[in-house]
């Protein structure tokens, strides 16, 4: 809330704002495993997970599995309106369907240009079977962000076009991208991968590649 305000203050346009929503946890290793709390210590970061691999950071594919099947305890922060969640020593806080719910209200309510998640490849993509048994976390968390939205997977009135889904090689990227409209407000999907990182399987007529990164953004205008 300070830094939107800080940018309206000084004078930049709502429609021009973006709120990041991210689909991934900080987490970090606690200094005495009975106190969990907010502003609890920590020796440094927590322990990396099986997708992402990085110390201190989970993704909530990776925080779901935990929640699920490693028995995490998961606990509501008033203030700040994000989960978070601890076993033993290890300690992550992270953002959930109920949590994004709130800034997706926050940013409406601002009237704000929109969002963009970063990044697609840490959502829950196994939902529903990986968090079957948590109903609030059901439907993943890029699922949730449509719902409230109420998105309308229509095409995009793009004259140049007659599908949503196009690809566009450039000297740097391959890029793919699926948008959709809701009202007058636009949504895009979309997915870059590096060349160099290309590898043409033989066996097959797909394309496999590594090194990519996926982000969701939509607009509010």
């Amino acid at each position: 809330d300070f830094s939107v305000n800080y940018w309206i203050n000084a004078g930049a346009a709502r429609e021009k704002l973006i709120v990041g929503l991210a689909t991934y946890g900080h987490s970090y290793t606690l200094r005495d495993a009975r106190q969990t709390g907010v502003h609890a210590p920590s020796v440094g970061p927590g322990t990396p997970g099986p997708y992402v691999k990085e110390p201190g950071v989970l993704g909530f594919n990776e925080v779901c599995m935990k929640l699920v099947h490693e028995g995490w305890v998961e606990v509501w922060d008033g203030s700040a309106k994000v989960p978070y969640a601890y076993k033993g020593n290890q300690w992550v806080s992270y953002d959930n369907q109920r949590s994004i719910g709130a800034k997706v209200d926050y940013l409406l309510s601002k009237d704000l240009g929109g969002a963009m998640v970063w990044s697609l490849d840490m959502d829950d993509f196994r939902a529903p079977s990986s968090t079957l048994q948590r109903p609030h976390m059901k439907f993943g968390y890029l699922h949730s962000v449509f719902a409230l939205l109420h998105l309308d997977h229509s095409l995009c009135n793009d004259p140049r076009r007659n599908s949503s889904t196009f690809i566009h090689f450039s000297h740097s990227f391959i890029h793919f991208a699926t948008c959709w409209r809701r009202n007058s407000s636009t949504f895009i999907y979309f997915s870059y991968f590096f060349p160099s990182f290309i590898h043409i399987d033989p066996f097959s007529t797909f394309l496999v590649f590594f090194g990519y990164s996926n982000v969701l953004a939509f607009t509010t205008q």
